[in-house]
């Protein structure tokens, strides 16, 4: 009886101290709790506070930033005398026919060496394109343009067409293309060139000059700069292709134009309205490859338009023949696009028509299969 009453004693003790020893070790774990809770926010205000510092001081002081904003800020309002002037990148388009070329020898187009001039002589970068080519006409210049900016905002854009454009419809497409080139950039400098000619002035080159004039674009007159420096047209020129000596001079007479507009920090006007009312559908541009066209048949493509202005690029090949354009089944241009002799194949555009008005089916007859792979697509434009 003792022993059992001592053993309930005892295990009475033991569960006493038990409790104890657990509120014990609860008030311990809260403590160092709270105590780690403290120091962990003590750390986070140091962190946060730190950060604000370093935040500041990054915003405030970072001259990479200031410099990226700076020549960014540069790049939009800069003409292109700004640029050349302060070694910035310059983006420059090359729009011709046969004088913007080489001939069939092969020399260096002036156009290269203009701008390795550039590169050299003011430290610039020239992004751009040239897309000049033999016996092509003002629309395929649009054309191209349009087509390939290449996200580029142009500052300076060379054009160089008249000699082989029908001066019939000569002065609607020119008007397009200086009407197209300064509503993608205002800024934009246009060098417009009439082209060096044996045969001397053509209607054209009044076109050229009156344009340019209206646009406020700087006009070369290559046909008086041969004159007045007693340049030897056979010597000088391959039909309308410059020989090399004749490139050396079209460059000279460029570049030294180039250069007296930096040096007298000529302001560029900024004129995007148009000559002629018309040219305003030349606003809207739409370009669709051969391979996204509807065939007619195994030698024909179809496509259906409500645009006024309609052309088809081509390429003129060994295996080419004949191609016959037809709006709504009648007949309205004809091409031969098979190279006389083995060469490298030429680019062209025909002109399916200019005031086409209301829905019109455009046929591409190649007469083959292997000739049809020469339609390289359709081009139209209409008013916005």
């Amino acid at each position: 009886m003792f022993y059992l009453l001592n053993f309930r004693r005892k295990k009475t003790v033991m569960a006493f101290l038990g409790c104890f020893l657990c509120i014990a070790l609860a008030v311990l774990l809260m403590m160092l709790v709270k105590n780690n809770n403290e120091t962990e926010r003590r750390e986070q205000d140091r962190l946060h506070q730190l950060n604000e510092e370093l935040r500041g001081t990054f915003d405030e002081a970072d001259p990479k930033k200031e410099e990226s904003n700076t020549i960014k800020e540069k790049l939009n309002k800069y003409n292109v005398y700004q640029k050349m002037r302060e070694g910035l990148q310059v983006n420059a388009l090359f729009l011709g026919n046969g004088a913007a070329t080489a001939n069939s020898s092969g020399n260096r187009q002036w156009v290269f060496d203009a701008v390795a001039i550039w590169e050299r002589e003011y430290k610039l970068d020239v992004q751009g394109g040239n897309y000049a080519r033999a016996n092509t006409t003002a629309y395929y210049g649009y054309t191209m343009m349009n087509e390939y900016p290449r996200g580029l905002k142009y500052d300076i854009v060379v054009v160089c067409y008249g000699a082989q454009d029908d001066p019939a419809d000569f002065a609607f497409y020119y008007d397009g293309i200086l009407r197209s080139i300064k509503n993608q950039n205002s800024k934009c400098e246009i060098y417009c060139i009439i082209e060096a000619n044996a045969k001397g002035y053509n209607e054209n080159a009044e076109t050229v000059r009156m344009l340019c004039d209206f646009y406020g674009g700087v006009c070369i007159d290559m046909i008086k700069y041969f004159e007045d420096n007693g340049v030897d047209y056979s010597a000088a020129l391959d039909g309308l292709c410059p020989t090399a000596q004749g490139s050396d001079i079209y460059l000279e007479a460029f570049q030294s134009t180039v250069q007296a507009n930096l040096d007298s920090g000529r302001k560029v006007p900024e004129n995007t309205a148009c000559y002629d009312t018309r040219a305003m559908c030349f606003d809207k541009f739409t370009f669709v490859e051969a391979t996204s066209l509807s065939k007619a048949t195994q030698t024909s493509y179809e496509y259906v338009t409500s645009d006024p202005v309609v052309g088809i690029m081509y390429y003129s090949t060994t295996n080419g023949g004949t191609i016959r354009i037809y709006a709504n089944d009648k007949l309205v241009a004809t091409v031969d696009n098979r190279l006389k002799q083995n060469g490298v194949r030429q680019i062209g555009m025909v002109m399916a028509g200019k005031d086409f008005d209301g829905k019109t089916v455009i046929r591409i007859e190649a007469g083959s299969q292997d000739n049809l792979t020469n339609v390289a697509g359709i081009s139209t434009c209409s008013e916005k």
